[in-house]
């Protein structure tokens, strides 16, 4: 049962970092650039920690988990 709720919290923390890069990503394309380097920074942050975590709970490995 505990692989189950790790599982679904994983795919939680991927949509909280997926919203993330989403957010930033509308600031890019508004303004054309990102304001500061550290706002670029946050977004390919959020960018490569949803990707794993997307990664991780694919299909397949998610029957290995269950």
């Amino acid at each position: 049962m505990w692989k189950a709720f790790v599982a679904y919290q994983e795919l939680l923390v991927a949509s909280e970092y997926l919203g993330r890069e989403r957010a930033m990503g509308v600031i890019f394309y508004t303004l054309g650039e990102f304001p500061t380097r550290e706002e670029y920074l946050y977004f390919v942050e959020s960018q490569v920690t949803s990707t794993v975590r997307v990664d991780v709970n694919t299909c397949d490995n998610l029957e290995k988990l269950l």
